[in-house]
């Protein structure tokens, strides 16, 4: 997307850092269509919760006027929608910007309305390219693994900005490269236009898109904002 656009849907104290997986005045925007399962504290032991979700996510971002000696990276989740009420509330805790939806999932296919209204605020359809593998597997996932170790900072109704680390089992993890085509409206988040899509796989390009089945862990809430 347009860096201007990355900068709009930011908040106030964030702002686009420099990167290199796009050409200049451009800006990385992940688009993350999810199955999320038996997510759940380590010592509970009867099942988790399901849910679908889906993200949109900045990755390479840093604070306003940040110390240059500052070389940390985040990743600011500016628009999150699920289909249950309880991770929706326990995501705000952690300055995720979730919202409720209405959901529409096959195994090739995925929609997303509004809650309330019924409007579109995104569809997808993908086919797979290939035969599952590691993501080593993959040469060009080197280029995009940094935004998965990245810290994601949120920003709560008062204000706040706190961090969490989502720690992906990588190493455990199964990828396979999609095609995949799809649109955003202007529904789905403020400042972000309108706009439609068409991906190859990570097969052929750091920027493609692929389908990854891992599993990962969540450092709980802590304050990002005063030291490196």
């Amino acid at each position: 997307i347009p860096q201007e656009t990355a900068r709009r849907v930011l908040p106030r104290r964030l702002e686009p850092a420099p990167q290199d997986l796009t050409a200049p005045g451009q800006h990385p925007l992940m688009l993350m269509y999810g199955y999320q399962w038996d997510v759940r504290p380590p010592w509970q032991k009867w099942p988790g919760m399901d849910y679908r979700e889906i993200i949109a996510a900045v990755p390479y971002v840093r604070w306003v006027h940040a110390d240059p000696a500052d070389a940390r990276r985040f990743v600011h989740m500016p628009r999150l929608y699920l289909d249950q009420l309880l991770p929706t509330v326990l995501g705000w805790i952690c300055g995720y910007a979730k919202r409720l939806g209405r959901f529409r999932v096959q195994a090739d296919e995925y929609e997303v309305r509004s809650r309330y209204g019924n409007a579109l605020l995104s569809q997808a359809k993908w086919t797979p390219k290939g035969m599952p593998g590691s993501p080593d597997d993959f040469k060009h996932f080197a280029a995009v693994r940094d935004i998965f170790l990245q810290t994601i900072i949120g920003k709560t109704a008062m204000g706040l900005y706190p961090c969490t680390q989502i720690n992906f089992d990588l190493a455990g993890a199964r990828m396979q490269a999609i095609e995949a085509k799809g649109e955003i409206t202007a529904s789905f988040l403020s400042g972000l236009p309108a706009s439609s899509y068409d991906v190859p796989g990570i097969d052929s390009t750091p920027l493609g898109a692929f389908r990854l089945h891992t599993r990962w862990g969540l450092i709980p809430p802590f304050d990002c904002s005063a030291r490196p």
